[in-house]
């Protein structure tokens, strides 16, 4: 494996000049969604396996929005490579705080990584010795809060015999809740040792999927006295929405060695990012709008009938407009924003016949176990996304 230089503007115009949306690029690549998302938003770069399918996908090369790709049979490791602005940050504070380089982190890297890995393998039998041993304390502790964590669960089991130590993604993403086995060892393996380095802020891989370095904080108490202990700025450095070494270059040149003089570098520099960022994603959102109209005029003049079932579907069971999952993430949320014409619109299981029923049911206010996918309404709202997203297709074809 080798670093990656995946560029999230590059793969964002490359989509655009092909003309093709997000949940094209996921049906046609096998991958949710969300995946896709996090893919253009920067957050979780795709693995190396996938990247000559998007290519072939939008008629360009792997090259085209990452550098640094090679072709089978010339994969290696270079010490040189470019990794995300997360990752070198990472080596900045770790520079910093050990007084190591880049060349004798990457050389501990194996190691590092074996050690993770196996204990990876260990999550779901570590999961059924917690439940055993709180049982044994005669305590109850429910197993699995629903039957999709339950399902997922089995699949978890799965992945740790296969060895597959990101976990599988579930088979069925409407019944199986699986989990990225890796992610969960990184995090059960800070748990002791939080006072020094903490995944707070670590952006969470699907499972399947390569963690990125994206929020994990190498050495808390270095960053804390970096940015005087604003956690905003700790999270911009982690995450690489600033770049650390320009910050410290300044700081340096500057020469006023107080922390204040860091934070305001820090503050400053993401200021500008952060505008910057805004103002794209306001221009982003202005275009996807326009065409948005568009779409839905082409739409509604081939299939009446549907547009106004979907309209009747959204305005009577789904969430308003704009409204997300809280595990989306801000930055996600951010992005699909940008992007209303993806129509990115979500069912509000409460409003759901079947849902009320069961609560109607249910007595005293007990909790009320309901399957979503199983509603008549929530099965025709999947269909008409289905049928709209490949009008889409349609409408790309005849606009250009």
């Amino acid at each position: 494996m080798r670093p990656m230089a995946f560029k999230a503007e590059l793969l964002r115009t490359k989509l655009k000049e092909a003309g093709k949306s997000r949940s094209f690029l996921a049906r046609q690549t096998g991958k949710t969604e969300r995946t896709v998302s996090r893919w253009l938003n920067g957050g979780n770069p795709p693995k190396s396996k996938d990247l000559p399918r998007i290519a072939e996908v939008l008629g360009c090369k792997p090259q085209d929005f990452d550098p640094s790709f090679a072709e089978d049979g010339q994969d290696g490791i270079s010490i040189g490579a470019r990794v995300s602005v997360a990752s070198h940050n990472a080596y900045e504070i770790l520079s910093l705080s050990y007084g190591v380089t880049q060349r004798q982190i990457m050389e501990l890297a194996p190691v590092l990584f074996s050690i993770v890995a196996a204990h990876a393998l260990r999550v779901p039998d570590e999961d059924l010795a917690a439940f055993h041993a709180t049982e044994d304390l005669g305590l109850y502790v429910q197993r699995h809060g629903s039957v999709r964590e339950a399902q997922g669960f089995m699949r978890d089991q799965l992945a740790a015999k296969e060895r597959k130590c990101f976990g599988l993604p579930p088979a069925n993403i409407e019944e199986e809740e699986t989990r990225n086995l890796f992610h969960l060892a990184v995090a059960r393996l800070c748990r002791t040792i939080e006072a020094n380095v903490s995944v707070q802020h670590m952006v969470r891989p699907d499972p399947g999927e390569s963690p990125s370095a994206a929020g994990f904080i190498p050495d808390v108490p270095m960053l804390q006295a970096l940015t005087g202990g604003d956690d905003r700025l700790i999270e911009a450095i982690t995450k690489g929405q600033i770049r650390f070494a320009k910050c410290w270059a300044e700081f340096e040149k500057d020469g006023v060695r107080t922390v204040e003089a860091m934070v305001a570098i820090l503050r400053r520099e993401l200021e500008q990012t952060d505008s910057a960022r805004r103002k794209a994603l306001a221009k982003r959102r202005t275009e996807s709008l326009a065409k948005l109209d568009a779409w839905r005029a082409f739409y509604e003049e081939r299939h009446p009938d549907l547009a106004r079932e979907y309209d009747e579907i959204v305005a009577n069971y789904c969430h308003p407009d704009g409204w997300y999952p809280d595990w989306y993430g801000a930055e996600l949320k951010e992005v699909l924003n940008a992007n209303p014409y993806d129509e990115e619109r979500h069912i509000n299981d409460e409003t759901l016949p079947g849902y009320k029923q069961k609560a109607a049911e249910s007595e005293n206010g007990a909790r009320v176990f309901f399957l979503p996918f199983t509603d008549p309404i929530y099965q025709r709202f999947e269909t008409l996304k289905f049928h709209r997203a490949g009008s889409k297709d349609q409408f790309r074809e005849q606009a250009r």
